[in-house]
């Protein structure tokens, strides 16, 4: 661009901009950036070489005059910074305390509900039952699908579309499933389907889980033997005697899940031993290769006997190493499970609480062990595993502008403490919505940072007014029952929208 300068070829030119140019009634506008500073009225030369077709057009010399607002709107205070004396014009606002449970409702954490189903005699999803326990707080329940009339046939259309109803009933709930498929649930049947059954079984309903990727919180790679836990099975390396043949189509179960999943959701595997073996592979997940699409970061992990006995009744088959792994692993990856045994002291509440907060729990049976359970309610910690399995996210304190002029930027900081045991297993965005008190005009936009690497402990955030933090899958985004609320900073006024409260701003 060159300022009160004409040329006659592009190499006269000092500056390069961008230019845009849109006819309206009162003649061609034009607005641009890049260059020198320029002043209102001034004269500004330019030159465009395009190419339309095949001709090349070349305007050289043409003008444009800017026309430039009188004066900038002045800026607001800067109040994002969370520490230190507070700045000039901006206020700071607490946050009432948190209660001593939880309330319960946010998604994908916390005890869940058990639910199965065999193909046999299928019982689908109790409607009924899921606005009951949804009612109790719960947000997740378990569901395991036991093929047992397909161990050696394709899945019927009328089964696939019993599945799909099942989801479509999980959806108006507004819960989510950890899904598991099995062909057995019986120790003293260990038919499972043949490799190549098994594979068509995955491809015939990867459309449904694509479909559905939304509503699966986590999916447990499952199929292989009884109960779907890998270890009595009459195909793929029975009771712990595992060949290398064995393995080989264990991994090709794995992959297939995997692919037939969207990217954004993990399995997870019965001990970590398989993870290991799976992927040929010691050294645990680290926090550079977390969220990621290879398969390393798209495997957790599930104890099926937390407590059971000194290695959890083999879910551990050298503890001294394997557990340090999953403390480092279950950061980035989900861990949940159930209790199966009563096995004091090692089932009392000192050991499970402990082993909870180390190893990142999200989820876990809220009927099984009945007798493990009753114990951690009459040991008095059966609350604080109920509020703090997942995530549990406060408000601390946040500063934001006593008022801000039109046409400014309001700078907001806010403190936020995840007071549970892991960070949200799923991707979600945060927004940022400003919302007119009046006429209720909603205002969107996104902020860039991921949910996932929230792990307990303090997080500060930098935005305006309302926080959001709805659900990550476009499918879920206007269903503000799977939106996360601060349990202490959810408005009052907005039971439906589910929306974080962080303050108000004045216009002026």
């Amino acid at each position: 661009m060159s300022i009160d300068k004409s040329f006659k070829n592009f190499r006269d030119a000092d500056y390069k901009f961008k230019l845009v140019c849109k006819k309206e009634s009162t003649g061609k506008v034009c607005s641009g950036t890049g260059g020198p500073a320029v002043a209102a009225g001034q004269t500004v030369h330019y030159a465009v070489k395009a190419k339309l077709g095949r001709k090349q057009q070349k305007l050289l010399g043409q003008t444009w005059t800017p026309v430039l607002p009188t004066s900038a709107p002045p800026p607001s205070p800067t109040c994002a910074l969370l520490e230190g004396d507070l700045p000039d014009g901006c206020v700071e606002v607490g946050f009432i305390e948190p209660a001593p449970i939880i309330p319960g409702g946010n998604p994908e954490r916390g005890f869940y509900k058990h639910t199965e189903s065999k193909t046999s005699s299928w019982e689908p999803l109790d409607d009924e039952a899921l606005r009951e326990w949804v009612q109790k707080g719960y947000s997740l329940i378990y569901r395991n699908i036991i093929l047992d009339s397909f161990v050696d046939s394709d899945i019927s259309p009328d089964i696939l579309q019993k599945i799909r109803d099942d989801f479509t009933t999980l959806k108006s709930n507004r819960m989510k499933v950890i899904l598991r498929f099995s062909y057995s649930i019986d120790i003293n049947n260990k038919n499972d389907a043949p490799p190549e059954q098994l594979l068509k079984h995955i491809e015939q309903l990867a459309p449904i889980l694509k479909d559905n990727g939304a509503l699966i919180a986590v999916m447990q790679a499952g199929f292989i033997g009884v109960w779907g836990e890998w270890y009595y099975t009459a195909h793929y390396g029975n009771e712990g005697v595992v060949t290398e043949e064995d393995w080989a189509r264990r991994r090709q179960v794995v992959s297939q899940l995997l692919q037939a999943l969207p990217v954004s959701r993990e399995i997870q595997l019965r001990t970590p031993a398989y993870k290991r073996r799976i992927l040929d592979r010691t050294s645990a997940l680290t926090e550079d290769e977390a969220f990621g699409e290879e398969q390393v970061a798209r495997i957790g992990h599930h104890n099926d006997c937390f407590l059971a006995s000194d290695t959890d009744y083999g879910t551990y088959a050298n503890k001294t190493d394997e557990y340090p792994y999953l403390q480092r692993e279950t950061q980035w990856v989900t861990m949940g499970g159930e209790t199966c045994n009563l096995n004091p002291p090692r089932t009392d509440c000192p050991t499970a609480l402990k082993e909870l907060e180390e190893l990142h729990y999200t989820y876990l049976n809220a009927d099984y062990h009945p007798d493990v359970i009753s114990a951690w309610d009459s040991q008095d910690c059966f609350d604080d595993v109920y509020s703090s399995l997942g995530y549990r996210l406060v408000g601390v304190m946040a500063r934001m502008p006593e008022k801000a002029s039109v046409g400014s930027t309001a700078h907001v900081g806010v403190l936020v403490r995840n007071m549970g045991w892991a960070a949200p297993i799923n991707y979600r965005r945060a927004e940022i919505l400003l919302l007119h008190e009046t006429s209720g005009e909603k205002y969107t936009s996104g902020l860039q940072f991921d949910l996932r690497t929230w792990l307990p402990g303090d997080h500060e955030l930098h935005f305006s007014v309302v926080l959001n933090l709805p659900d990550g899958d476009p499918d879920l985004y206007d269903l503000p029952e799977y939106n996360i609320v601060f349990e202490n900073a959810h408005d009052p006024d907005d039971d439906e929208g589910r929306r974080n409260l962080i303050g108000f701003i004045t216009a002026s």
